[in-house]
């Protein structure tokens, strides 16, 4: 008996080093599913960085900025430095030079995410609509339709709440704009004076202020207004949706690339989304189709993106017609 019982609780501890090896071998598997789960977000979130432009584009003349120097500001003589603004020490550049850069920078950004996730797209592409040329950031091609995509690369906080219908409002503290004609979207307007911000309790007991509240900017700001970029989607969703023949499987998407905050009623929206959100409804769309969009047959895609492709090319060089358009548009 006494053997017989040795050789029991040998089996036994058998057993339960087993199973305790089993035991540490899955909990094993569960971390380096979550460590290979936040390294792929990681390289997702890489795009957020900003990146240079894959078109070749003209550098800004004159100095160089003065963060970019690695001399001391009293080794540079007076003459030769910059214009500087604020207390940021940034140099003031021409407003249009600038705002220009910054679009590109916000697309560049747009870019890289489309290149990660392999989709085929449309870049920087003219259509005409209504006998207008219209220009249209990005057209991403999915399995179950193409989205239009307008990219907004700004800063500050931006609600959808302004004096004038059809605008946006983009608001900066005093102490934060390096550069008031520089930082304010290409053609924006500065909006009549503000009243004092009212400041209420919300539900959880922090203090709400305008952006989730009321909605007004604060004494001591500068507001600029800028169009509606929802709107100007549209527009462009129209365009793309006549040159591809393809109605309801075209969708719009705004994609705001810079470090801007936003009102309760913009966070809201679903079509519009910061750069991370932007690579959320990416692996959302890869897997499956939104809702509001019918099946489509792979034939009748392919067949509207050679279409949109056509059409894209053969308008490749209005580009110049456009720009002239534009400045007649905000110069009347």
């Amino acid at each position: 008996m006494p053997a017989s019982s040795a050789q029991v609780g040998c089996i036994m501890s058998y057993v339960l080093n087993g199973f305790l090896l089993l035991l540490g071998l899955w909990f094993a598997h569960g971390v380096l599913q979550k460590v290979a789960q936040r390294r792929r977000t990681f390289q997702s979130r890489r795009a957020e960085k900003p990146l240079s432009d894959p078109q070749p584009c003209k550098k800004p003349s004159g100095p160089a900025p003065t963060s970019a120097r690695k001399s001391s500001p009293a080794q540079v003589p007076k003459a030769k430095r910059p214009a500087l603004a604020g207390r940021t020490g940034r140099p003031a550049f021409p407003p249009e030079k600038t705002a220009e850069e910054k679009g590109r920078r916000g697309e560049a950004r747009i870019n890289a995410t489309l290149r990660q996730f392999r989709r085929a797209y449309l870049h920087d592409i003219i259509l005409i609509q209504d006998g207008h040329t219209t220009q249209i950031d990005h057209v991403v091609k999915f399995c179950w339709g193409l989205v239009v995509i307008e990219t907004k690369h700004y800063s500050g906080h931006i609600t959808q709440k302004s004096p004038e219908p059809g605008k946006w409002k983009q608001t900066f503290p005093n102490h934060s704009l390096p550069n008031t004609a520089s930082s304010r979207p290409a053609g924006a307007v500065l909006s009549p004076p503000r009243r004092r911000e009212r400041l209420s309790l919300s539900s959880a007991g922090r203090l709400s202020s305008g952006p989730s509240g009321t909605g007004k900017a604060k004494k001591g700001h500068n507001s600029f207004l800028f169009q509606d970029p929802v709107v100007q989607n549209a527009r462009h969703v129209a365009a793309v949706r006549a040159a591809s023949g393809l109605a309801e499987n075209v969708l719009s998407l705004v994609v705001f690339t810079g470090q801007a905050t936003f009102s309760k009623t913009l966070r809201d929206m679903q079509d519009v989304v910061d750069q991370a959100g932007f690579i959320a409804r990416m692996e959302q769309w890869l897997q499956r189709a939104p809702r509001t969009v019918p099946w489509l047959p792979k034939e009748q895609l392919d067949a509207g993106w050679a279409r949109l492709q056509r059409c894209a090319k053969a308008n490749h060089h209005l580009h110049a017609a456009h720009k002239a358009q534009l400045r007649e548009r905000q110069g009347s």
